[in-house]
C-alpha cells in the first residue's frame, strides 16, 4: 500500500509522463540511453545504494584529502580505500555551508531558497509544537525517498534528520522513507558528548536506550537493515548520515589510541579521534557488503553536508568555515565507488551541487530524470560518475541569513554568493551591499581554489553583470510560481505549503492594488488563517493582522495600518524579517513608503516570530484587482525589487 508521500509523487509522475505523451515524447522518456562502463561494457543500474553524508566534516577532515597537505594529521583508512577504488568529484559543492538547507536539497532536488531555508531547521525549543504548521518539506514536490521507491529499491534513513520532524506529514515515513531511525536527546543527557542515553524514533516506535557511541549505533541499524533487505532478495537506498564530528567534540568510549596517537586534549584531536572511530564503522559496512556479494552492485557515496567549524580545521584549511560561503564552507568531497561501472582511482572536474543528487541517483538507476525538471533545481550528472565527460552546469546561488541576531546595519547581515563557471562572487558578511562597494569579492575559483586573488579591479564589467545575475537568480529562486500575475474579481487559493511558513524565514509580496471608487464591504488582498491577513476597508484602509508568539510562548498580535488610499493604482509591498533567536519585524509598504512597520525590540513582550497556518492561502476577493504580483520566502529592498 502506497503511502500519501508516495501516492502525491506517483501522481505527479504519471501526470508529468502524461504531457509528454501529449506531446510525443513518450519515446525519449521510455527509453533509456546505454551507457558504457570503464570496461567498454553496457552499464546496469547499480541494485543498491548506500549515501553516507557527515555532519560538519571539512574538505581535509578525509585521509586522502588530509595527505596532501604539508603536515597531515586525519586517519580514515577504510574511506580513503573507496576513494581509492572509486571517483572523487573535484568541483562537488553543499547547496549551503549549514546542515538543514544542505539536507533539504539532498531530499528535494532544490536550492534551498526555495525552502526559505537560509538558517538552520527551527526547532522546538522556539516554537511550541502545539501550533499549526511548523516548518518542514512539502510532500507535493520530488522526494529523494519516493523518487527511490519508484525505482523499485526499498528505503531506509537512519541518523540526523533536522529538515522538521513536528508534524507526521514532515516525517521520514511521510516522505517514502519505508524505515527510519533518528534520536533526539533526552532532558538527562549533558549534550556534551555521543555516549549515554538517547532517545530514539522509528516509524512505529519511540525508546530509550544507552548506547556507547551514537554514530556506531546508527551503523549497527544500518548492517541490520542491509542484511534483512539481502535476506528478502530486495534492492536497497540507505541514507546514513552520522553526526560525525559535529559538536561536542569528545572522544568516543572505546576509541584506540595506542597507534594512532593523536593529542585527545585538543578539540582537533578529539575530532580526528570521531573520524578515525566513524571511518571504522564505515569500512564494516563495507566490510558486510563485500561478504555478502553485492559490493560491486552496490553505489557507496561520501560525502559531508558542510565545511568544518573554523575552530577544528587544519591549520591548512580552504578560505573560510562553516556558515560562510567561501569554499571553506561550501566545498566538500564526494567520493562515489561503484566497481561495477565507476573506474578506480579516477576523478572528474564537473560542477556538481547537492541538489544534483537526486536526479542523479534516478538517472544511474535507470529512470528518467528529466520528466522532474519542471519542480526541482537539479540536473542529473549520472555521466559525470561512470565516464570521463565534464558537464556542464547552469549558474549557482548560494544565500545565508547572515547571522541569528538583528544588529545595526541589518543588511549587512546578509551573505550571498554566486558562481557561473570559473568565477565566483562573494557577498562579505558585515559589509553593507548599498553603501560599501568592497561588500563584493569576485574570484577565479577554476585557478584559485583558495580565494586569495580579487579580481574586483581588473574585471570591474564582470563584476557588474555577476552582481546582477546573483540578485535575479535569488529572485528567481525564491519566488512562487503557482502565483497568478494578475487576480480579478475572484480569489486566488494556494494549497497548504510549509515553504510558505515564514517563522525565524523571511517574506516579500509585492503586488499593485487597483483601488475603485467605491467599496460595499472590506476586501481581502492576502489571507493565511490563523497567521496573518491584509484587507482593503471601505474607507480605503490597507490593514495587515500579524498573529504571533512572544519569546514566552504567548500570542500575540499586531495591526499594520496604512492610512486612506485614493482610487487608483498603488504599488503595495509586505515584508517579514526574521531572525533565528531575535525578534521579527515587518513592514507595510505603499507606493515605495514605509507607511506603518511591526519593529518592537524594547517591547516587554515582542514578537518573536509569525504563527503558522496548516491552512490555505487566499490572494483576491471579487471587487478588487491584483496585478504584477510576486510572492518570495525572501527579504528584499526596494531598490532590489525595481526591474
Amino acid at each position: 500500500m502506497k503511502t500519501t508521500s508516495e501516492a502525491l509523487f506517483a501522481t505527479w509522475y504519471s501526470a508529468v509522463i502524461l504531457r509528454c505523451l501529449l506531446v510525443g515524447l513518450i519515446g525519449v522518456i521510455v527509453q533509456p540511453v546505454a551507457a558504457e562502463t570503464k570496461s567498454g561494457s553496457l552499464m546496469t543500474a547499480p541494485r543498491n545504494i548506500v549515501f553516507i553524508m557527515l555532519d560538519d566534516a571539512d574538505y581535509f577532515d578525509f585521509g586522502f584529502t588530509n595527505q596532501t597537505l604539508k603536515s597531515p594529521d586525519i586517519v580514515t583508512p577504510n574511506i580513503d580505500r573507496l576513494r581509492a577504488g572509486g571517483r572523487l568529484m573535484t568541483q562537488y559543492y553543499c547547496a549551503s555551508s549549514i546542515c538543514s538547507p544542505t539536507r533539504a536539497s539532498i531530499l528535494t532536488g532544490n536550492n534551498p531558497i526555495q525552502h526559505g531555508a537560509t538558517e538552520a531547521w527551527v526547532t522546538s525549543e522556539r516554537v511550541s509544537q502545539a501550533e499549526p504548521g511548523m516548518t518542514g518539506l512539502p510532500r507535493h514536490i520530488p522526494q529523494l525517498g519516493s523518487a527511490m521507491k519508484l525505482q523499485g529499491l526499498r528505503t531506509a534513513h537512519f541518523g540526523k534528520w533536522h529538515v522538521g520532524f513536528h508534524r507526521p506529514e514532515f516525517r521520514p515515513d511521510a516522505l517514502g522513507w519505508d524505515h527510519y531511525l533518528v534520536h533526539f536527546f533526552p532532558k538527562s543527557h549533558s549534550k556534551d558528548n555521543w555516549t549515554g542515553r538517547f532517545r530514539f524514533i522509528t516509524e512505529d516506535e519511540v525508546y530509550v536506550r544507552k548506547v556507547d557511541n551514537l554514530d556506531s549505533y546508527f551503523a549497527e541499524q544500518v548492517r541490520k537493515f542491509i542484511a534483512a533487505s539481502v535476506a528478502r532478495n530486495e534492492r536497497f537506498c540507505v541514507n546514513f548520515w552520522p553526526l560525525t564530528p559535529h559538536k561536542p567534540w569528545a572522544v568516543p568510549k572505546d576509541f584506540d589510541n595506542s597507534t594512532t596517537k593523536f593529542d585527545l586534549h585538543s578539540d582537533r584531536g578529539k575530532l580526528m579521534a570521531m573520524m578515525n572511530v566513524l571511518d571504522r564503522d564505515i569500512g564494516l559496512i563495507v566490510d558486510q557488503l563485500t561478504e555478502l556479494g553485492i559490493i560491486d552492485e552496490t553505489l557507496i557515496m561520501v560525502t559531508s553536508d558542510n565545511g568544518g567549524q573554523s575552530s577544528v580545521q587544519h591549520p591548512e584549511h580552504l578560505r573560510g568555515a562553516k556558515a560562510s560561503l567561501f569554499e571553506g564552507g561550501i566545498s566538500v568531497p564526494l567520493v562515489a565507488h561503484w566497481p561495477a561501472a565507476i573506474e578506480a582511482g579516477s576523478e572528474n572536474d564537473s560542477l556538481f551541487l547537492s541538489y544534483d543528487l537526486m536526479p542523479t541517483l534516478v538517472d544511474l538507476l535507470k529512470g528518467d530524470p528529466s520528466v522532474m525538471y519542471s519542480s526541482i533545481d537539479g540536473r542529473s550528472k549520472a555521466a559525470a560518475l561512470t565516464s570521463n565527460v565534464v558537464l556542464s552546469h547552469e549558474p549557482v546561488v548560494w544565500q545565508l541569513a547572515g547571522g541569528p541576531r538583528r544588529i545595526e546595519n541589518e543588511r549587512s547581515l546578509r551573505y550571498f554568493a554566486y558562481r557561473d563557471g570559473d568565477h565566483k562572487l562573494v557577498k562579505v558578511r558585515r559589509y553593507d551591499d548599498l553603501t560599501q562597494p568592497n561588500a563584493y569579492l569576485l574570484f577565479d575559483v577554476a585557478n584559485d581554489r583558495v580565494e586569495s586573488k580579487k579580481l574586483n579591479r581588473t574585471e570591474p564589467e564582470l563584476l557588474d553583470v555577476m552582481k546582477r545575475e546573483m540578485l535575479s537568480m535569488r529572485k528567481s529562486r525564491s519566488r512562487f510560481d503557482d502565483v497568478p500575475e494578475v487576480i480579478e474579481t475572484r480569489s486566488h487559493t494556494m494549497q497548504f505549503d510549509p515553504r510558505l511558513d515564514v517563522n525565524s524565514k523571511d517574506m516579500t509580496l509585492t503586488m499593485t492594488i487597483s483601488v475603485p471608487d467605491k467599496l460595499s464591504k472590506t476586501q481581502n488582498i492576502f489571507w493565511r488563517p490563523g497567521a496573518q491577513r491584509l484587507v482593503l476597508t471601505p474607507d480605503g484602509q490597507l490593514r495587515w493582522r500579524l498573529l504571533g508568539m512572544s519569546k514566552r510562548r504567548k500570542r500575540n498580535s499586531s495591526v499594520l495600518v496604512a492610512p486612506s488610499i485614493k482610487p487608483g493604482e498603488h504599488e503595495v509591498v509586505l515584508r517579514i524579517g526574521g531572525w533565528k533567536t531575535d525578534m521579527v519585524r515587518a513592514e507595510l509598504v505603499v507606493d515605495g513608503k514605509v507607511v506603518d512597520q511591526l519593529d518592537q525590540p524594547q517591547a516587554p513582550s515582542p514578537m518573536l516570530t509569525i504563527r503558522h497556518s496548516a491552512r490555505e492561502t487566499i490572494l483576491g476577493d471579487q471587487a478588487i484587482k491584483l496585478s504584477a504580483v510576486r510572492y518570495y520566502n525572501n527579504y528584499f529592498y526596494d531598490d532590489e525589487l525595481s526591474p
